[in-house]
């Protein structure tokens, strides 16, 4: 009978002439010459495959200062890490290598023993379910080689989509969705062409099935994995970004810190942060220790063990081939990038420690002289460079799952429209809250029109995952920028992304203008919620409900910059259709309320902005998309043009509201805040009043009572 073997070139598996070959979204560049990259096409390999590639490609060893939270896991859990699923002949090849008997204990958690265990290298598959909403111009075929890196006759894509009409499909419907792969690399123990020959050979079916089990990546990716660097790369202002505005007001974020301290008694938590970039330059080896630049203190930075008295790092190198890995620590010198791309990740970083505006940072993280709360964990995808290797963005991936960090800061965008590992991790870690760069193209990150392939990770934000905040720009006063990417579901708020103060060097202050600035500070704010035990779902809630309703956006007509402002009829382009508010957000230990009051006696008819903490009576029917009870409105916001905007329990998108004729709102006064000094306050503790509608400004429900639903 006849066999078709897989082919190394880019030529395609039973593909028509001028087809894909196949879908290979994972980079290759630069890849070295001892490893070997490969792709399962099928839901089920051979087990003579999965053991033979488990036998003769290296394994790898899990240590306990990069892999913190791997004993937590099960060995079953670990395979699927690795594998996507548990693969015929892996177990078996993994137990013969480390001596273990039929009696191990697959489910339950396998202690310090994990870490000297031994892990075969394997294919990924994942055999998730998922739905796939037809778009114009996008044939089922494309998404078969997207899903599985090959083409596919009629008879499997009918299988596939469990339908008989594929080609009949139309946009707007939805089909369901079967296993998928992706990429992976394996360092041979031996010869690699003997390897590859090996596992070409085996991937065909021995009954002469054309169907191949696995196929040899070689073909460059249309898109590479690539970091979000600033606008500018030659660090200069744009003309869309004009002057220099502060994100918050450090006065005020210590001051209701402060409070917080004061009136917030449950326990504080230690707060790990993954910072996933292109490595970091304001640190260097002296005498064996790292020493850091000014902006950075040490003790904010979670350092990898010392092996057999070497020297101190950041991160224990990523591995990207059997012979070179990725440093934490770079020099900008040594870099063959403009500056602001090799520092990128030291912006960032700055960032997300609150930047100069909160310089000195030393107290701000503090636990005593020589503890922080803090602790940063820089991993690296690059040596300071754009590009970065998949291998090193699924190994930081990997990290990330076993590493169980509160935040993960990434300012990554991945040249595939899927990542199944990053998809598994954000999936399986609900309690791990992903902040992630929108990017910078001035695009839908989830239109698939025409040629345009979504955003991954910016694409995963709004209503995708309760656990990731997408991150777009704004330009310090309320209107997006014409740079961001943005998204009506996906991406959920705005933060300042315009000529951003940071360091790229650890001492001297720069200004970066992106998505990737936004984020950072998006990250900050995380941090110090979680620092009050809120969790990656209760941040994402918070961030989302306290933040300022966006004035616009900007737009460039014929050169011009316009300023276009937004209405309560404009469509909104962000999830929450909003931009972070630090200082609100913080206060999220009682209800907050904002409402107009005369200013002065009883002939002066202007009215002035008073801000109070409180406990708030909401009573009533509001129109809030659907009718809802006011009991069910976590905030309620007066936008620039007089229309209210609700935000439900059940959503953190807003909607524009309609009070109904019972609608009644009630304050129990904590506080007054922000009272001009020489000034008494107008309101006094344990006051309550009513509110009326017309004084509304807006409100903003407690993190106690938003977790009651």
């Amino acid at each position: 009978m006849r066999q078709r073997c897989v082919v190394t070139l880019a030529c395609a598996l039973g593909a028509t002439p001028g087809a894909p070959a196949f879908a290979v979204d994972a980079s290759t560049i630069g890849q070295p010459d001892k490893v070997s990259a490969f792709r399962a096409t099928r839901g089920e390999l051979p087990d003579t495959l999965v053991s033979y590639v488990a036998t003769h490609a290296e394994s790898r060893l899990l240590d306990r200062a990069t892999y913190p939270a791997a004993h937590e896991v099960s060995a079953q859990t670990m395979i699927e890490l690795l594998c996507g699923t548990k693969q015929p002949g892996y177990e078996e090849v993994w137990r013969e290598q480390n001596g273990l008997t039929g009696a191990f204990d697959m489910q339950s958690p396998m202690g310090e023993q994990v870490y000297a265990l031994n892990w075969p290298a394997c294919f990924y598959i994942s055999d998730k379910p998922g739905e796939f909403v037809v778009q114009p111009n996008r044939l089922l075929s494309s998404k078969f080689v997207e899903r599985i890196g090959r083409a596919g006759s009629a008879r499997e894509m009918q299988q596939y989509f469990q339908r008989a009409d594929v080609n009949q499909v139309r946009p707007g419907e939805t089909v369901p969705l079967s296993f998928s792969t992706q990429p992976v690399t394996f360092t041979p123990k031996g010869d690699r062409a003997d390897f590859e020959r090996e596992v070409v050979a085996l991937a065909v079916k021995p009954d002469g099935v054309s169907i191949t089990a696995a196929m040899k990546v070689s073909a460059k990716p249309k898109l590479a994995d690539e970091i979000v660097t600033a606008v500018s790369d030659a660090g200069v202002a744009l003309p869309d970004c004009v002057g220099s505005a502060a994100p918050f007001d450090p006065a005020r974020i210590r001051q209701v810190l402060s409070l917080l301290s004061r009136d917030y008694k449950k326990p504080r938590s230690p707060v790990t942060v993954a910072v996933l970039d292109n490595g970091f330059s304001a640190a260097h080896l002296k005498d064996g220790e790292l020493a850091f630049a000014s902006k950075f203190p040490k003790r904010l930075f979670l350092l990898s063990e010392r092996e057999n008295g070497g020297n101190e790092e950041l991160e224990s190198p990523v591995p990207i081939s059997d012979s070179v890995s990725l440093e934490s620590v770079i020099s900008l010198a040594d870099v063959k990038a403009p500056r602001s791309v090799a520092g990128h990740g030291t912006h960032v970083t700055g960032l997300v420690i609150g930047g100069p505006w909160m310089d000195p940072v030393s107290s701000l993280f503090a636990i005593n002289d020589q503890e922080s709360w803090l602790h940063l964990r820089i991993i690296p995808l690059s040596a300071g460079t754009r590009q970065v290797s998949r291998m090193a963005l699924n190994e930081a991936i990997f990290r990330v799952g076993l590493g169980k960090p509160q935040i993960v800061n990434m300012s990554v965008r991945y040249g595939s429209t899927q990542d199944l590992r990053l998809n598994k991790v954000i999936s399986d870690n609900r309690e791990i809250l992903f902040v992630v760069a929108a990017g910078n193209d001035a695009r839908d990150v989830n239109s698939r029109l025409g040629n345009d392939t979504a955003f991954v990770p910016a694409s995963l934000g709004g209503d995708k995952n309760e656990n990731v905040i997408s991150v777009a720009a704004e330009n310090g006063n309320g209107f997006l920028t014409p740079f961001s990417n943005y998204s009506d579901s996906r991406v959920d708020i705005a933060a300042l992304g315009c000529n951003v103060e940071s360091s790229l060097d650890g001492e001297q202050v720069e200004m970066l203008s992106g998505t990737s600035q936004a984020t950072a500070l998006v990250s900050f704010a995380a941090t110090l919620l979680a620092r009050h035990g809120l969790s990656a779902v209760g941040i994402k809630r918070r961030l989302l409900t306290s933040g300022d309703l966006l004035e616009g956006v900007l737009r460039f007509d014929n050169g011009n910059l316009r300023t276009l402002p937004m209405t309560d009829k404009s469509r909104p382009q962000i999830y929450s259709r909003s931009r972070i508010n630090l200082e609100k957000a913080l206060m999220f230990h009682q209800d907050y309320l904002r409402i107009r009051v005369k200013d002065g006696g009883s002939g002066d008819t202007s009215k002035k902005e008073v801000e109070l903490l409180g406990d708030l009576q909401v009573q009533g029917a509001i129109d809030c998309g659907v009718e809802t009870d006011g009991q069910h409105v976590f905030a309620l916001k007066r936008s620039a043009s007089g229309g209210l905007w609700c935000f439900r329990h059940d959503q953190l998108t807003p909607f524009l509201a309609s009070p109904g004729e019972d609608f009644r709102l009630v304050v129990e006064v904590r506080s007054e805040l922000k009272v001009p000094a020489g000034e008494v306050s107008r309101y006094k503790k344990g006051q309550t009043f009513e509110v009326a509608m017309a004084d509304l400004q807006e409100f903003i429900r407690s993190d106690t009572y938003m977790r009651g639903f």
